[in-house]
């Protein structure tokens, strides 16, 4: 048996959005080259091929984009089951996770499952999700947020607020400049006397 690396959050996110089918075929990504994912990797990743992240990035992703909350649910049992977790406690009472896989995708996928088990129960299910942003399928997952999230970055969110701002403006603009004309046309000078000052 073999500890269930520490996965950060920060990397699980980018393994799926980067290497998963969904999000990069909705970015229009497919044929472009995969990211190095570098920072904050856990050690035992860096033997893993592209093929090998692809297929952990598309494991994870129904946990965050399943169509409604039971198949989340199903989703991560799912991961957890297929990860062979056995719990331990060590002499100060802190919690660890054993796997007896022995290859490093599957040791890898048994840490990815941890990471979201203890995500879930300290923050719920409503602090993970897909972006709402139009042609967008990445996913997050916000340990620390006040208010539940939306979206996968601030650009999402900004082209969002944008597209929101159009269709309103779009949809109350006045009449064009033809049809506000009521009278015949005054001149600048004609408009200053200095009666109005």
């Amino acid at each position: 048996m073999v500890a269930a690396p520490a996965v950060p959050v920060h990397w699980l996110v980018e393994v799926v959005n980067e290497y998963g089918h969904r999000p990069r075929a909705e970015a229009g990504e497919s044929a472009h080259p995969y990211p190095a994912l570098t920072q904050g990797r856990p050690p035992q990743a860096a033997r893993l091929t592209e093929a090998e992240l692809t297929a952990l990035a598309d494991r994870l992703w129904p946990v965050f984009g399943a169509p409604d909350p039971a198949a989340r649910v199903t989703a991560l049992n799912s991961l957890l089951s297929a990860a062979k977790l056995t719990p331990e406690i060590d002499g100060h009472g802190d919690q660890a996770w054993r796997t007896s896989h022995t290859e490093a995708a599957q040791i890898i996928a048994a840490g990815c499952a941890v990471t979201l088990l203890d995500s879930v129960s300290r923050n719920g299910w409503h602090r993970l999700g897909i972006c709402d942003g139009a042609d967008c399928v990445d996913v997050y997952l916000d340990e620390h947020g006040r208010a539940p999230r939306r979206y996968c970055s601030a650009g999402c969110l900004n082209r969002a607020r944008i597209r929101a701002y159009r269709s309103r403006h779009a949809t109350s603009k006045p009449p064009g400049p033809a049809a506000r004309r009521t009278g015949p046309r005054k001149s600048n000078a004609a408009m200053t006397t200095t009666d109005e000052i």
